[in-house]
């Protein structure tokens, strides 16, 4: 952040290169109300000083890598930002946290700023900043933060870059791909891209029971549900369905009816 609190200046086209470059450049929207199947990054997920550690529908978060800073042994204090994959620039907006490394690693927010829609005289974005009470370090609301939000991520992150400064980069990429609660499980399946005929064979696909969270291709989908028998994703008018016993999986449309069969394999 700058020092009126503003967020560091991002030229728009090194946000659009780098979104393009998490998406390999190309994007197939599934027939589950667009769900993105994401090509293999080409670099570490960076936008500028920004590491990305997440994507959630269709926000990208990341943590300032150089706002990072350790304030003792057990505390990091630093700031995320949240950017639209649609529309990179401006940004969605920036959180300041402060991380409490101790396990389970927890997160408290010091203030949060979102875009507004609005423009100053300048033309520059406007935020609408909120701001928690001011506490000491020891008395502050630690959460454990939540997988869907992008707290989860960012907190792991700052913790263990404080410890490894130089493999910030490598951190990042590593939540990006496979981060997670500890009941992570993993499959490939076979899943049909909207408005094609031909399936995607072997996409990655991650969910957690705790979290009741799916992962498509390295996207997390706010609209999943996970029960001891299934795994349900889609925010459109068809829907997965994915037996976890047998593995099969069927893309339904609205009326219950079958548009698409496939197999899913633990990887």
């Amino acid at each position: 952040m700058t020092k009126d609190g503003a967020p560091f200046p991002m030229p728009a086209q090194s946000i659009r290169s780098c979104v393009a470059r998490l998406t390999g450049g190309w994007l197939l929207a599934l027939s589950t109300g667009g769900i993105g199947l994401a090509a293999e990054p080409v670099v570490g997920p960076a936008l500028g000083n920004f590491q990305m550690v997440q994507r959630v529908d269709d926000v990208l978060y990341g943590v300032d890598a150089v706002s990072l800073e350790i304030l003792d042994q057990r505390h990091v204090r630093g700031t995320f930002v949240r950017v639209s994959v649609e529309r990179p620039s401006p940004i969605l907006g920036y959180t300041r946290f402060i991380a409490d490394c101790r396990e389970p690693v927890g997160l408290a927010l010091v203030s949060s700023s979102n875009l507004t829609g609005k423009t100053h005289p300048d033309g520059s974005p406007q935020y609408l900043e909120v701001r928690a009470e001011p506490l000491p370090i020891d008395a502050m609301d630690y959460q454990p933060g939540a997988l869907l939000d992008g707290t989860q991520m960012v907190a792991q992150f700052a913790c263990r870059v404080s410890l490894r400064p130089g493999a910030a980069p490598a951190i990042a990429q590593e939540l990006y791909e496979g981060g997670g609660p500890a009941d992570m499980r993993s499959l490939k399946c076979t899943l049909l891209p909207d408005g094609e005929a031909q399936p995607v064979i072997d996409v990655p696909l991650r969910y957690s029971e705790s979290a009741q969270a799916v992962a498509v291709n390295r996207q997390w989908l706010a609209s999943s549900v996970v029960t001891p028998r299934q795994i349900q994703f889609g925010s459109g008018y068809d829907k997965w369905t994915i037996d976890r016993q047998s593995g099969q999986a069927q893309l339904l449309r609205a009326d219950g009816s079958l548009r698409f069969a496939s197999k899913c394999t633990p990887q």
